[in-house]
């Protein structure tokens, strides 16, 4: 249902067909599916049922209907118009020029929503996740590692016999698994920290001849056995994560500029853009709550503080990793906030709780300057509470009256408007 747009009756069922295979405009087939979108709806609305072409012949998603039907009771079908519904104020069924701008309901078949990464080399099976890069081989720790970039994802751990045949037929090869004995020998758990069932044990060979130095198991999907090895080999892996894993990170006063509601979708529930967002996750990259709606952003670019707001953020990727194939990143050094002037001169260590040698170092990175000894960190607000009264009022006027400071065996005439302070002090 869209009702923020006006189009005409083919450009409303353009829309609906773009939206996904089986939607059009909405098919009306009782008096209380019509009760039903007349209360859903504010404007009167584009429906499916049209004679665009003027034969007199009424159809709905290029279906015949019977115009004799009882909730069309009472409708005058002009030939060449196109039907549409208004809401409870503006009650009943109406047919209109098909070029007249309205909003427009749309319908298609349930489609369960889909919970797992839609990223290439995912699959979902009975609610969980399953990640597979055919071009990825390393040792079990290494493929530990990889798994982990993603959120709550571990090398792959198995529930049932079931999850491992369904493993076997779609999946071709040997493949690490979370299953391992390295705490205590021949004593199994997945990653997860969960035992092996008494179940899938029947399917797990422990080759004790090689010294208890196979330590890391892999799945045969050949023969459907699970193979003890040496950690260091060198194989493919499959990562799981569960479908009900959280793929939004909150970031609490943050926002965007103006009214929301003029440039994006809305949702009554924080679930219910979750939803919306995970579905349409190439054009939804994060949940904006604003009031009392969640809007659906589609991009990042324009956020940034603000109160009363809270953003969640999708991503697939662990703190500390981005992108599709969540790499790790380091986040850029913070540039420091500081004076080089050489007005101030300290034997301090910290001022304003920030170590000078973070200015100092700054200074050496991006200046050509051979003396950086006199760069200091500036004070903010929020570090001016740290300081003693007679610091704070000696910074209050040089902030204020750009008053120099010079120590006392700089004393001269032409110093007579600066401060004079002591060098030995800091």
């Amino acid at each position: 249902m869209e009702e923020k747009d006006t189009k005409t009756w083919e450009e409303a069922e353009r829309a609906c067909r773009s939206f996904g295979k089986g939607l059009g405009l909405l098919t009306l087939n009782s008096q209380e599916e019509k009760a039903w979108v007349a209360t859903m709806v504010q404007r009167h609305s584009w429906t499916g049922l049209n004679d665009l072409d003027g034969d007199g012949k009424w159809t709905s998603m290029a279906q015949p209907t019977d115009p004799s039907a009882p909730w069309l009771v009472g409708v005058l079908l002009t030939p060449g118009g196109c039907l549409g519904i208004g809401p409870p104020a503006n009650p009943g069924l109406a047919v209109s020029s098909c070029s007249v701008l309205k909003p427009w309901v749309c319908e298609g078949p349930e489609v369960p929503h889909i919970l797992c990464p839609l990223d290439p080399g995912w699959r979902q099976w009975n609610g969980s996740c399953y990640y597979w890069d055919a071009s990825l081989v390393h040792t079990w720790q290494k493929a530990l590692q990889v798994c982990r970039r993603f959120r709550r994802t571990e090398l792959l751990y198995l529930n049932s016999t079931q999850e491992k045949d369904w493993i076997c037929s779609n999946f071709q090869g040997p493949f690490w698994t979370g299953l391992n004995d390295q705490t205590h020998e021949s004593v199994f758990q997945w990653t997860t920290q969960d035992p092996i069932s008494r179940q899938l044990t029947e399917h797990l060979r422990d080759d004790l001849a090689d010294g208890g130095l196979k330590d890391c198991v892999w799945l045969d999907t050949g023969t459907g056995l699970l193979r003890d090895a040496l950690c260091e080999e060198r194989k493919p892996f499959i990562c799981k994560c569960n479908e009900a894993t959280e793929w939004f990170v909150l970031q609490v006063s943050r926002g965007v500029e103006g009214d929301p509601a003029l440039l994006h979708p809305s949702a009554e529930s924080l679930e219910q853009a979750k939803q919306e967002c995970l579905s349409e996750r190439s054009a939804c990259a994060a949940v904006l709550h604003a009031g009392t709606k969640f809007y659906l952003l589609s991009s990042l670019s324009s956020t940034s503080p603000q109160e009363n707001s809270t953003l969640y953020v999708q991503t697939i990727c662990a703190k500390g990793y981005s992108g599709q194939h969540c790499h790790r990143y380091s986040a850029p050094p913070e540039q420091p906030a500081c004076d080089c002037s050489g007005r101030i001169r300290t034997s301090a260590t910290r001022v304003c709780g920030i170590p000078v040698q973070s200015c100092v170092d700054y200074c050496h990175r991006t200046t050509g300057r051979d003396d950086c000894s006199l760069c200091l960190p500036l004070c903010s607000d929020s570090s001016l509470e740290i300081l003693d009264p007679n610091e704070l009022t000696m910074l209050f006027m040089v902030k204020s009256q750009s008053i120099n400071l010079t120590s006392e065996n700089q004393r001269n005439p032409e110093n007579a408007s600066k401060i004079i302070y002591d060098s030995k002090f800091p």
